[in-house]
């Protein structure tokens, strides 16, 4: 009987509220959770655009390393080794500046739930291209050390 009770709550606390004014602690929990929602948009824009241009200028620097340190590659092998890297750092910068500029998206303002599922599916897309640049970029950077142990020794 008890978990009927919880489940009828659990609908009931995902149907607007209607009629009654709000209490001052529920208005204070709803601007909170606009503010988190507004912020959590506005962080990730803010980490694609700063980690595009660490991508970006991962290459030059790896570049100056590579030539510091190194010698010409021998063979094909140390070739590609050394310019994979610079590869994973482009293709980080490339997740970072998709996941930075807008999409065409199907959002209806007017149905709650159809608004609600486009914007998921925005912050999704934008997560997922983040994550996936950072991987990127992590590979680089651990390509980029691997590469520089293989030259020196």
């Amino acid at each position: 009987m008890k978990s009927n009770m919880s489940i009828e709550n659990k609908q009931s606390a995902k149907k607007p509220l209607t009629g009654s004014p709000l209490q001052p602690s529920d208005q204070a929990l709803f601007g909170l959770g606009k503010k988190m929602v507004e912020e959590s948009v506005q962080i990730g824009r803010d980490f694609a655009k700063t980690m595009i241009q660490f991508s970006f200028a991962a290459i030059p620097v790896y570049i100056a390393i590579l030539k510091q340190y190194s010698a010409e590659p021998k063979n094909t092998l140390e070739a590609i080794i050394q310019v994979a890297p610079n590869v994973f750092f482009l293709m980080s910068a490339m997740c970072f500046i998709v996941s930075f500029l807008p999409k065409k998206a199907e959002i209806v303002v007017n149905i709650v739930e159809l608004m609600e599922e486009g914007l998921g599916k925005a912050a999704h897309r934008r997560s997922r291209l983040n994550y996936l640049g950072t991987v990127f970029f992590i590979l680089g950077v651990l390509g980029g050390s691997a590469a520089l142990m293989f030259v020196f020794y």
